[in-house]
């Protein structure tokens, strides 16, 4: 099991020290929301170079339902030809069986050919529960099983099956700032690919905030020649609507 997937577990052995008094439940906001984001970003790992980045979320939440998509492109090049080319999609689905635990289904599809792979898709369903839940901060764990397909640019294609383990912490600092740590790891037979994401936000005028974010990728099994981590610092400016 990599460094990042031990980081989740010990979040989910961490939530059972946390006292039920802090775990206050927060109605969800209702409705559609949306956001676009739109920056720069420095690369390192299998791919070394700098870029812009183009990310959509757009979610919807009604009393026992919510639903939250996520797309993301970036795309770099120089007189040599394409430097950096990556495509992410996601899709969850929650279905809310108490106000802080839901059942959730989760797809995702990523293709980036300087990672190894032509293509990697997976779906998981599994639980998910709000263990802290107050104005100021926010700690949602998921687990559950799943599949994983890819095939890597050589053209080897591996199916497995895997368990899904993610972390969420949000931590409001002030009205315009807040803090976000996001884990996720997919352990497998054929090995473990994991993400953390770190991420600070801040508020300059109504529907505008700038944000920073550094991203940890492993995988603990990369294909033939192929780096195990990458690591992404980008800074971005993020309108909601």
């Amino acid at each position: 099991m990599g460094k990042l997937a031990r980081i989740t577990v010990c979040l989910f052995l961490l939530s059972a020290l946390i006292p039920a008094s802090a775990a206050l439940a927060v109605e969800e906001e209702k409705g559609w929301k949306a956001e676009g984001e739109l920056g720069y970003v420095d690369t390192s790992g299998n791919t070394e170079t700098q870029s812009f980045i183009v990310k959509l979320k757009a979610g919807y939440a009604s009393e026992r339902w919510s639903h939250d998509l996520s797309l993301e492109h970036y795309f770099s090049s120089d007189s040599g030809g394409t430097t950096a080319e990556r495509y992410v999609a996601t899709l969850q689905s929650n279905y809310h069986i108490t106000p802080r635990g839901y059942v959730f289904g989760r797809a995702g599809y990523v293709k980036d050919r300087f990672e190894g792979y032509d293509y990697r898709v997976r779906e998981v369903v599994g639980y998910g529960h709000r263990v802290v839940d107050t104005e100021k901060l926010t700690l949602k764990l998921e687990a559950g099983p799943g599949g994983r397909h890819s095939r890597s640019t050589a053209g080897e294609r591996e199916n497995e099956l895997i368990l899904y383990l993610s972390g969420q912490f949000l931590w409001k600092i002030s009205a315009p700032a807040s803090f976000t740590e996001d884990v996720r790891s997919e352990v497998g037979q054929k090995g473990t690919q994991s993400e953390s994401v770190t991420a600070v936000k801040v508020r300059v005028v109504e529907h505008l905030s700038m944000k920073v974010s550094y991203t940890i990728r492993n995988n603990t099994d990369p294909p033939p020649g192929n780096r195990s981590t990458d690591t992404i610092l980008a800074a971005t400016a993020v309108f909601d609507f």
